[in-house]
């Protein structure tokens, strides 16, 4: 288990009461959803503890060469081998398709429409290669499972 870092003491020294709930993790890193209160403040946050420093920088720099390109969300800390995000409400897409949801395909066409606006991007760093960062490949792992839940969702409701 990886030792709590500093984003979550620098906010208990600030005062906040904070609380950690697991999202998620394994290979590239953990994720948290990190909950800070203090008065009528409440702060919401992703955490993420990223397996090594080169990790994170490989991170930070494709984080760089998209967020010029697509709505991103805000980096708030990044230190060592942990950074933290502002937390971005709302439904996943997999949750809004599972759920019938009526704004799913407009949803759909909205994330189509960012995919497609990063690989026009001439924005990515010189020798990257699809399928390098540890987080895509994560991500890619995910995508394809999601695909296929919903795959067996729908072949069950016919």
């Amino acid at each position: 288990m990886k030792k709590r870092g500093d984003f979550i003491d620098i906010l208990k020294r600030q005062g906040f009461e904070v609380t950690e709930k697991k999202l998620g993790g394994g290979f590239v890193n953990d994720v948290k959803l990190i909950t800070a209160n203090k008065g009528d403040q409440v702060f919401e946050y992703v955490l993420k503890r990223y397996g090594s420093e080169r990790d994170v920088q490989d991170m930070l720099r494709g984080y760089d060469a998209i967020s010029s390109v697509v709505k991103t969300p805000t980096i708030v800390y990044h230190h060592g081998e942990e950074v933290a995000y502002d937390l971005v409400k709302g439904k996943s897409i997999k949750d809004m398709i599972l759920g019938h949801d009526p704004k799913a395909p407009e949803a759909i066409r909205l994330l189509g429409k960012e995919l497609e606006k990063l690989h026009k991007s001439r924005n990515a760093p010189p020798r990257y290669k699809r399928g390098d960062s540890p987080d895509e490949r994560k991500m890619i792992k995910h995508v394809v499972k999601a695909l296929q839940d919903v795959k067996s969702s729908f072949q069950r409701a016919i």
